[in-house]
């Protein structure tokens, strides 16, 4: 049994979550309430990173879950109902309302926490393709290595991701979730609610709404699996959903920067993969590098 603040959780009878960096599972407080825990592996600051986010955000009211325990490691936070923006995208007849509903959270909840968060979101994927350490190149696989290589020889390509460094701090600045990805996505009826804060900070807002697009860019290009699939029309009125919600709160001003993103989170998810499955999905490196080098970008 687990206590804290006047809870009591049986931890022993919680069910196993799918594998995380960080170990999670549900359970119950004893007046029956659902409660997702999440604990810290020695090292990796995601948790404490998620703890501060999501007091801080709570704060100023953003659609974030309610924490109920908060401890050095220890993160234990309501149980949402609700669909994520994945399961959505997969089930029959997808619905496009929700959208421009998810867009508009997400800039709000940007604008709110921008003055609460005080660290500065990580760069991962592109610092390391663009200024890649001896030590970095010494432990890649050749997969890593060739995709690191076929990124530093297009010019266009590095002086984007570069630029989106350099300047991230001078931008509109927001609070940036860091991981906008369909699955962090929770909905349920009107109600949006942005999970998983572990990478959250300081940062450039464009780079979330652009990640969450590349979900659905990556679903017409490479889809992994038959349900997966968009047509090209279907995922451009996805697109034109979250940009309208998005944008009515930051302005049309960001939409170079959002396709930047995009393409950095199509090569940072094939790095994943390169590093994981040593493969990579050529033709998704070479869309990415193709926009990171459109005019529109």
């Amino acid at each position: 049994m687990l206590r804290a603040h006047g809870l009591v959780l049986d931890v022993r009878a919680s069910a196993s979550l799918a594998p995380s960096r960080n170990p999670t599972c549900i359970a119950r407080t004893r007046d029956g309430e659902r409660v997702f825990i999440k604990s810290a592996v020695t090292g990796d600051p995601g948790v404490d990173v998620e703890r501060a986010a999501l007091s801080s955000l709570l704060e100023v009211r953003a659609p974030v879950p309610r924490v109920l325990i908060s401890e050095p490691g220890l993160l234990a936070i309501e149980w949402i109902e609700g669909r994520t923006l994945f399961e959505l995208r997969r089930r029959p007849g997808r619905g496009f309302p929700v959208d421009r509903a998810i867009g508009r959270a997400l800039a709000r909840v940007q604008r709110a926490g921008a003055r609460s968060l005080s660290q500065r979101v990580p760069g991962d994927f592109a610092s390391r393709a663009v200024w890649t350490t001896p030590e970095a190149y010494a432990s890649a696989s050749p997969a890593v290595l060739g995709l690191i290589r076929r990124v530093q020889s297009d010019g266009a390509a590095v002086k984007r991701l570069a630029w989106l460094l350099q300047n991230e701090a001078h931008v509109d600045r927001g609070a940036v979730h860091g991981d906008c990805r369909q699955p962090n996505v929770l909905v349920r009826g009107k109600s949006v609610t942005f999970i998983d804060w572990e990478a959250s900070g300081l940062g450039d807002p464009a780079r979330d709404i652009g990640m969450l697009m590349a979900d659905d860019y990556r679903a017409w290009l490479a889809a992994e699996t038959r349900t997966e699939w968009q047509p090209e029309k279907e995922r451009e009125r996805h697109f034109a959903g979250l940009l309208a919600g998005w944008e009515r709160e930051w302005g049309g001003e960001h939409r170079e920067r959002i396709w930047w993103w995009l393409a950095e989170s199509l090569l940072r998810h094939e790095f994943a993969r390169a590093h994981h499955l040593h493969v990579v999905k050529e033709h998704v490196v070479t869309a990415a590098l193709e926009l990171l080098r459109d005019s529109r970008a």
